[in-house]
């Protein structure tokens, strides 16, 4: 073993001036992140926000965090479960720190619905060795289960309007005029 190599091959930061002054994409990212955060929470109507909260109790905050929580963890169990179905068995906690990188970059890109993707497959690529094109496919695959079960609920949605007939006057007027 060479000095500062643990038992498992790797190198323990014992000279760490070999990697001081070398800027990595994470530093820019940690850089970039104030900013970032400052430009969308510039017009933020703060007494707003204030008095909406106030109108909430510690119960109902705490079923917001709780129906989050479950958000996050079922997007994050969509890909843990396309990862593992291809052979790749992931720590289910770092599937949830990619989506929610991914969440965070997308909210920030114009192409809201893609950006996080890409970060999500270069995570995978780059952190657990997953190969590009199945990194690629098991996050379009998750993306396009999204977009089934969001049109899926948008026609539930429709049909049950037109059945209650809650547009039946609209729906005459549209068809007649």
């Amino acid at each position: 073993m060479e000095v500062g190599q643990n038992d498992r091959g790797k190198y323990n930061n014992v000279n760490s001036t070999t990697r001081r002054g070398r800027t990595r994409p994470r530093h820019i990212v940690w850089l970039a992140a104030p900013i970032l955060l400052w430009w969308a929470l510039r017009n933020v109507p703060w007494e707003g926000v204030e008095v909406a909260l106030s109108r909430l109790g510690p119960a109902q905050i705490g079923i917001l965090i709780l129906v989050n929580g479950v958000i996050v963890v079922t997007f994050s169990a969509r890909l843990w479960m396309i990862l593992r179905s291809q052979g790749h068995a992931l720590p289910f906690l770092s599937l949830v720190r990619y989506w929610l990188a991914g969440f965070a970059v997308s909210y920030f890109t114009a192409a809201s619905q893609i950006g996080g993707g890409a970060l999500q497959i270069y995570f995978l690529q780059q952190r657990n060795a997953i190969p590009l094109a199945t990194a690629t496919a098991a996050v379009v695959l998750t993306k396009v289960v999204e977009r089934v079960g969001r049109a899926t609920f948008l026609l539930f949605g429709i049909i049950a309007l037109f059945q209650l007939r809650l547009f039946s006057n609209l729906t005459n007027e549209v068809l007649s005029g």
